[in-house]
């Protein structure tokens, strides 16, 4: 039986995991990646288990700085699983994040709920902070993040994987880098890194609700707005 947390935690995984490839011996939704191409202009490494072994190399060297070694490796290694469903003759990968939880349901090996939970979590926003720096995204962008990875996953390890995504790549745009730290560094200062309680957690209306809330309004403002007076908070 194939070790995959000692494999994970080694200096350079890409190693154990290419040899694993060459035998046929890798499970089926990692070994699809090697037929899905990508982009040239964003990746001209390849194909996406290309990236992703480029990607592991990144993440070994900085895996202690994340609250979750192990966990934070797994979460590396499956973060583009989605991307084969997705993935159109040009080699775009629109919603390959949402496409990688659907295919991260059926990944039986991980069988802890609370790391189920942080991996998930990271597959599904490892591309949203970037995004966000790159589109120069407003603040309620970043403070409605913070809320949904809420005892998930830190902002430290969303962070880490940013960057070790952006690095794994064959070419770094150092550019595009230094802007994100830049962009980090300004939210973090100026807004925080925990997320803002909110006015209103009543279930059927908390998004909306919230939304409203990081974008300025008052509660009673969002009440009048929704037309809501029985909300619960």
């Amino acid at each position: 039986m194939i070790d995959y947390d000692a494999l994970l935690m080694s200096e350079q995984p890409s190693i154990a995991f290419r040899k694993l490839h060459e035998m046929h011996a890798l499970p089926d939704y990692l070994d699809v990646l090697s037929q899905t191409m990508q982009r040239s202009d964003y990746h001209p490494e390849g194909d996406v288990l290309t990236h992703t072994f480029m990607v592991l190399d990144e993440v070994a060297k900085r895996k202690y700085q994340s609250e979750h070694p192990l966990w934070f490796m797994w979460a590396c290694l499956l973060h583009d699983i989605g991307k084969t469903a997705v993935t159109t003759p040009d080699g775009h990968a629109p919603y390959h994040n949402e496409s990688g939880i659907e295919v991260f349901k059926n990944v039986s090996i991980i069988t802890d709920l609370s790391q189920r939970q942080y991996v998930e979590t990271m597959i599904m926003y490892h591309m949203h902070l970037m995004n966000m720096s790159r589109n120069h995204a407003e603040d309620w962008r970043y403070l409605r993040l913070l809320k949904l990875i809420e005892n998930k996953v830190s902002l430290n390890d969303l962070i880490l994987i940013s960057i070790c995504d952006k690095l794994g790549r064959g070419y770094v745009a150092y550019d595009q880098l230094f802007e994100f730290y830049q962009f980090i560094i300004d939210k973090q200062i100026r807004l925080g890194t925990k997320p803002i309680a909110a006015f209103i957690n009543d279930e059927d209306i908390f998004w909306q609700a919230y939304e409203m809330q990081l974008k300025g309004k008052t509660k009673e403002e969002i009440l009048r707005s929704l037309d809501r007076k029985d909300v619960k908070g």
